[in-house]
């Protein structure tokens, strides 16, 4: 299994169990892309971009991923309330083990994203975006 795949595994398993973000989204926490009829509010993991680090001396067993939570709701008040309280659960540099994939440091920000159009002129659902940087060990 490659580290995309664990990492966003593990990462999805870590929200799940946090009783907070479980009270708000119960299940709906996808990888990739949400269904079309997806019942609101919801998560969708996004696909991590992964960079190894490097030293003038080649690689040194760690890299950075850039790892986007989309925070789906009906209005922007819920998508908002969603991305904070997914974004406190990283709030102190989390540290640990995500599928498998040993984590060094998880820092989280949150940006808001402008209303999706559903048909003609009317206003859609809202998303809120929590973008995590993520520094951890590379795979041997």
């Amino acid at each position: 299994m490659t580290t995309t795949k664990t990492l966003e595994e593990g990462l999805v398993a870590y929200l799940a169990a946090q009783a907070d973000i479980a009270a708000l989204v119960g299940d709906r926490i996808r990888t990739g892309v949400a269904r079309q009829n997806e019942q609101r509010p919801f998560l969708v993991v996004a696909p991590p971009v992964i960079e190894p680090i490097y030293s003038a001396a080649g690689g040194v067993g760690l890299a950075e991923s850039r790892i986007e939570i989309h925070c789906e709701a009906a209005s922007y008040a819920e998508a908002r309330t969603l991305a904070e309280t997914v974004r406190k659960k990283f709030k102190d540099g989390f540290q640990g083990n995500l599928g498998g994939v040993e984590v060094r440091a998880i820092y989280a920000t949150v940006r808001g994203n402008p209303p999706r159009v559903v048909s003609g002129d009317q206003e859609g659902f809202r998303s809120v975006t929590v973008e995590l940087q993520v520094f951890h060990e590379e795979p041997p």
